[in-house]
């Protein structure tokens, strides 16, 4: 399947992802307008990894970031590679988190990104204090094409528990209460 990104054409396997289409078309109606303002960047929080918290630092990594609107991150392709597990989820604040968060979960969905720790952690939920129940549902959406497909490196039962307790009440079309 080809969806077109901007200029750029994206192919999602829908043998690994049947329900991308659908999913990237929902991040896009939810997230459309987000912007990313005064959020962090994701340079300042690759600085804040290294406990640099210095104000001339930061709009120096800042400057280094100028992508204001995330749908530019997707279409970029290769240029945008943040490295997992090095700054990013763990140290944005939160109106950083949710500029970021619809770009990462359409790279997912191309098997360029894994996002599902942040979203099904305990230690996260913070991170995500500033979506609105829109954005919310959005996330359980995302989740649940991802249960649906089976192709998270993440624990199927970990994902599953982190959807139910975190993100289900917010899903349009949320799974049975309980696994099984």
């Amino acid at each position: 399947m080809l969806i077109y990104v901007g200029r750029r054409i994206i192919s999602y396997s829908q043998a690994q992802h049947p329900c991308a289409h659908e999913t990237v078309a929902l991040i896009h109606k939810v997230f459309g307008k987000n912007t990313r303002g005064s959020g962090m960047s994701w340079e300042e929080s690759n600085l804040h990894d290294e406990y640099v918290y210095d104000k001339a630092a930061n709009a120096a990594a800042r400057a280094r970031d100028p992508v204001d609107k995330w749908q530019e991150l997707v279409e970029q392709g290769a240029v945008w590679e943040p490295i997992e597990g090095y700054g990013g989820f763990a140290f944005l604040d939160p109106a950083g988190a949710r500029f970021y968060l619809p770009a990462v979960m359409i790279l997912q969905l191309q098997n360029r990104w894994d996002v599902t720790f942040f979203l099904t952690s305990e230690h996260s939920q913070e991170t995500w204090s500033t979506l609105s129940d829109a954005e919310r549902g959005c996330v359980a959406a995302f989740l649940r094409c991802l249960m649906d497909s089976d192709t998270t490196g993440f624990e199927k039962e970990d994902l599953e528990a982190g959807y139910r307790q975190f993100w289900r009440e917010y899903d349009a079309n949320p799974l049975p209460n309980e696994p099984g």
